[in-house]
C-alpha cells in the first residue's frame, strides 16, 4: 500500500479523534457501528457521519453496510494514527521515500528533529502472497479470529522487543529506536544486502563471520530462524555485518530448533557456494555441540523458550501428582485428627459424649435408635423445602416465550382457529351461492 502522508497534514483533530474511536471499536466489532463510534469519540451523531464521509474520501476507513452502517480502519488509517503518535513525541519529524519492500512489512526512509535519517518499518501481514502467518507465526496466540491490523501490531512488538534485547546483548543489529502500533523506528544502516553482492574480497573469512554469527545466536539461546543473504546487512568495506528482521526467533528448546538451525546455517553455505563460488573447507557447526552461555530466549520469550519447562510440569504431574495428593491428604487427614476432640459440636461432640468407636459407653447411648430417625425427618424436610424452592423458582423464572412446548401448542391452537374460520366462511359462501341461484330460479 502506498504511504502519502501529505493529506496528513489536512486531517483535523476532531478527525483523528473519531479515526481512534474506529480503532477502539475494532477491539470487538469487525465494522464498528457509526453510534458506537460517536459515543466513543464523544461527539455528536450527525458531525460523525460527516467526519467519517471526509475519512472514508481519504480512503482511511472503509465504509460497509451489513444491515447497520458500519467502519473498519485501512492500513492507511493506522499508518496516519501510528505516525501522529511518532510525531508527537518527537521520534520522527518526517517521512521521505520507499527504499524497500517486503512479504510483510514497507520500508522507508525518516528523519528525526535534528535531521538524522533513520528507518521507518511499517509491518503489512495478510497480503496475497503471505496468506499461511497462522502456520508460520505465533503472534496470534491461541485466537482462532483476529484481523491483520492486530496481527501487524504484534509483529511490530515482537520485532522492537527482539532488538531491543539482541542489542543490548551487543549482537550487531540496528539501534531500536522507538515503536508504536505497527511501525519500528530504528537506525539507518549504511551497507547493502548481501543478496546485492557478487564480489567478496575475502569469502572465507565472510563465511566463517556468518556462521559465528549463527552459533552466536545458538550460545544465547535463540535461533535466527531466517538468517539468510536477505536479511543480512553488509557495509562497503566489508568490515562489519548487521543482521535485520527477526520474526521468526525461536528458542533452542524449540521441539523443531535443530531443523531451524541447520536450515541457517544451510542458507550460509547455499549462498556463498552459488553466488560467490566459495566451497568451504571446515564443516558446518552442529546445535547439539554448542554450549548454551545466557538464557536470552526466556528473557524476549522466544517461541519455544519454555518447551523444557512444560515437560517437566508434565512430568511431576505424571508422577509426583500422586504422591502429593497422599501428602497432602495425610496432612490434611492429621489436622483433622487433631482438631476433633477440641470441637464442642457436631461427631467430635457426640463421640466424647455417648461413647467411641469400639463401643464403650459411658451412659445412655441413643445414638444408635434416634440418628436415623432424625436423618429421615431433616431429609424429608430438606426434600419439602427443596421441591418449594424449585416451585417458586419455575414459577418466577417462568417465561412462556421460551417455552417450545408452550409454543407449540400456541400454534397448534392458532392452525386450528384458522382452520375453523375457513371452515365458517365456506358455508357462509355455500349458502350464499345456493340463494343467489334460487333467487335466480324463481325469477
Amino acid at each position: 500500500m502506498k504511504l502519502d502522508v501529505t493529506a496528513m497534514r489536512y486531517i483535523t483533530k476532531k478527525e483523528f479523534r473519531v479515526l481512534t474511536a474506529v480503532e477502539m471499536g475494532m477491539k470487538n466489532h469487525q465494522y464498528v457501528p457509526t453510534e458506537l463510534i460517536s459515543s466513543i469519540s464523544g461527539l455528536k451523531h450527525g458531525g460523525v457521519y460527516k467526519l467519517l464521509g471526509t475519512l472514508a474520501k481519504h480512503k482511511l476507513v472503509h465504509h460497509e453496510q451489513r444491515g447497520y452502517d458500519g467502519y473498519k480502519i485501512t492500513f492507511l488509517g493506522y499508518d496516519f494514527l501510528a505516525l501522529r503518535a511518532l510525531l508527537k513525541a518527537g521520534e520522527v519529524a518526517s517521512v521521505g521515500h520507499q527504499v524497500g519492500v517486503g512479504k510483510e512489512s514497507d520500508i522507508f526512509l525518516c528523519a528525526n528533529e535534528a535531521g538524522e535519517q533513520m528507518v521507518l518499518k511499517l509491518h503489512r501481514l495478510g497480503r496475497t502472497s503471505f496468506r499461511t502467518i497462522k502456520n508460520n507465526r505465533d503472534y496470534h496466540g491461541n485466537r482462532s479470529h483476529a484481523s491483520w491490523l492486530y496481527l501487524s501490531r504484534l509483529s511490530a512488538k515482537r520485532e522492537f522487543d527482539y532488538m531491543s534485547a539482541l542489542h543490548t546483548a551487543g549482537f550487531p543489529v540496528p539501534d531500536p529506536i522507538a515503536n508504536n502500533r505497527h511501525c519500528v523506528v530504528m537506525s539507518l544502516i549504511e551497507g547493502s544486502p548481501l543478496s546485492q553482492v557478487r564480489v567478496v574480497d575475502e569469502p572465507a573469512l565472510l563465511y566463517e563471520r556468518l556462521l559465528a554469527m549463527v552459533v552466536k545466536f545458538a550460545e544465547h539461546g535463540v535461533i535466527h530462524g531466517d538468517f539468510n543473504e536477505f536479511n543480512i546487512m553488509i557495509t562497503a568495506d566489508e568490515s562489519d555485518i548487521v543482521v535485520i528482521d527477526f520474526p521468526q526467533i525461536v528458542s533452542t528448546n524449540h521441539p523443531d530448533a535443530e531443523m531451524y538451525f541447520d536450515r541457517d546455517v544451510h542458507g550460509v553455505v547455499r549462498f556463498l557456494r552459488s553466488k560467490l563460488k566459495y566451497e568451504a573447507d571446515v564443516p558446518p557447526p552442529d546445535l547439539a555441540d554448542i554450549v548454551r552461555v545466557s538464557d536470552l530466549d526466556v528473557a524476549i520469550q522466544a517461541s519455544g523458550y519454555n518447551h523444557e519447562a512444560s515437560e517437566l510440569d508434565q512430568h511431576h504431574e505424571a508422577h509426583g501428582g500422586a504422591a502429593a495428593s497422599a501428602v497432602n491428604g495425610a496432612s490434611s487427614g492429621n489436622e483433622s485428627d487433631a482438631a476433633e476432640p477440641t470441637t464442642g459440636s457436631g461427631e467430635g461432640q457426640g463421640e466424647s459424649e455417648y461413647g467411641n468407636s469400639d463401643g464403650d459407653v459411658d451412659g445412655d447411648n441413643r445414638s444408635s435408635e434416634v440418628a436415623p430417625e432424625v436423618d429421615a425427618e431433616a431429609a424429608e424436610g430438606a426434600e419439602q423445602s427443596g421441591t418449594r424452592r424449585r416451585r417458586r423458582r419455575r414459577k418466577k423464572e417462568y417465561d412462556p416465550k421460551k417455552d417450545t412446548s408452550a409454543v407449540r401448542s400456541r400454534l397448534k391452537r392458532q392452525q386450528r382457529q384458522k382452520a375453523r374460520f375457513k371452515r365458517r366462511n365456506r358455508v357462509k359462501n355455500r349458502s350464499a351461492i345456493e340463494d343467489r341461484r334460487a333467487a335466480k330460479e324463481r325469477w
